[in-house]
């Protein structure tokens, strides 16, 4: 039936159901290979020994945090692109919302008990967070700019 299906689609349809099909584990090795980045180079950082400190405030849990609320919100937006294509600034912003309470929630710990590695553990956080947010917008935008088979071409 599937196959019957996909036979009598248009070219434009076709076109698009191989862009989202492809689409959404594209977005994900790309976000896994940032990651990966990220903690090679914030590890060979924090193996500098004058800054100790950052090592010890056990920058791990900022990852263990935002990986999965990343990978989760982006597969968020991409069920919410695939139901409707006006919804997606809508489900963009509804996770951002999410995602900085989260984060408020996650540091909270650290801003209100004040520590010697509350200000590290501070500093590094959002040096992974708003890099990420960053591209968490280039994907949305990308997402946005997926031709719909109803979109009809100038010219």
């Amino acid at each position: 039936m599937l196959v019957v299906r996909y036979i009598f689609l248009s070219e434009a349809r076709r076109k698009y159901h191989k862009m989202t099909k492809s689409f959404l584990p594209f977005q994900f090795l790309r976000l896994g290979f940032v990651f990966i980045a990220f903690w090679f180079l914030h590890n060979m950082i924090v193996d500098n020994p004058e800054l100790s400190i950052y090592k010890k405030s056990g920058f791990w849990r900022i990852y263990v945090f935002l990986i999965p609320v990343t990978f989760l919100g982006i597969f968020y937006i991409y069920k919410s692109f695939k139901k409707d294509h006006t919804s997606v600034i809508k489900s963009f912003m509804i996770l951002t919302i999410v995602k900085m309470i989260g984060s408020l929630a996650f540091l909270a710990p650290w801003l209100l008990y004040k520590d010697e590695f509350s200000r590290p553990f501070a500093i590094q956080f959002f040096m992974i967070f708003f890099p990420i947010l960053l591209l968490e917008t280039l994907i949305l935008v990308k997402m946005i700019n997926i031709p719909t088979p109803d979109s009809k071409k100038n010219g």
